[in-house]
C-alpha cells in the first residue's frame, strides 16, 4: 500500500468510526487527508471497496489486540483478558480506531461482516471449560457486547461501556 493510500486508510477509518458507513462521505475522508476526493476513487475505486479495506484492517487490528488474550491455558483467564481489551481502550483509545470503523461498518451493512473463527473457537472453548452450556452462543454475545462496549465508550458513553463488562464478567466468571 502506498503511503498516500495509507493516509486514505487511515483518515477513512476516523471518519467511519465517528460518523458511521452512511454518513460518511468521500468528501469528509478526502478533506480529512488533505486531499481530493477523486484520489480516493483513483486508489480504492469507490466508497464500498475503501470501507473493504477498513474493514479488513480493522479485522487485523482486532486479531492483533485480541489473539494475546486468547492464548492462556486457563478459561477464565482467557475471558478476563478479552474482556481486560476494554480497559486497553479506555487507557489507548486511538490503536483501537481501525477496529472500531470495522465494527461501525459492518453494524450499517451486514455484508461487511467477517466472524474471525480463532476468537469464536478460543472463546467457546474458555466458555464451555467453566461450564456454560451452547458455548459458541455466549461467545459470540461475548463478541458482540465487548464490541458494543467499545462504541459506547467511544461515542462518550463509558459508563455505561463499563457496566457491560462489569455484567459480562459476572455472569461468565463470577467476578
Amino acid at each position: 500500500m502506498t503511503e498516500k493510500q495509507q493516509i486514505l486508510l487511515k483518515s477513512a477509518q476516523k471518519i467511519f468510526c465517528d460518523l458511521g458507513y452512511a454518513a460518511a462521505s468521500t468528501a469528509k475522508i478526502g478533506r480529512l487527508a488533505g486531499t481530493s476526493e477523486a484520489l480516493i476513487f483513483r486508489h480504492f475505486g469507490s466508497k464500498k471497496a475503501l470501507a473493504s479495506a477498513v474493514v479488513k484492517h480493522g479485522n487485523t487490528c482486532r486479531a492483533g489486540l485480541a489473539y494475546a488474550a486468547l492464548n492462556d491455558p486457563n478459561p477464565e483467564h482467557i475471558i478476563r483478558d478479552y474482556l481486560g481489551l476494554y480497559d486497553q481502550y479506555l487507557s489507548d483509545p486511538t490503536t483501537f480506531i481501525p477496529w472500531l470503523a470495522s465494527i461501525r461498518i459492518a453494524n450499517e451493512d451486514p455484508s461487511f461482516f467477517v466472524e474471525d473463527g480463532f476468537i469464536v473457537e478460543r472463546l467457546s472453548w474458555a466458555v464451555g471449560e467453566i461450564g456454560h452450556a451452547n458455548a459458541g452462543a455466549v461467545s459470540r454475545v461475548l463478541i458482540s457486547t465487548l464490541d458494543r462496549a467499545l462504541l459506547l465508550a467511544h461515542s462518550g458513553q463509558k459508563d455505561q461501556g463499563e457496566l457491560l463488562i462489569a455484567g459480562l464478567r459476572e455472569v461468565l466468571i463470577n467476578e
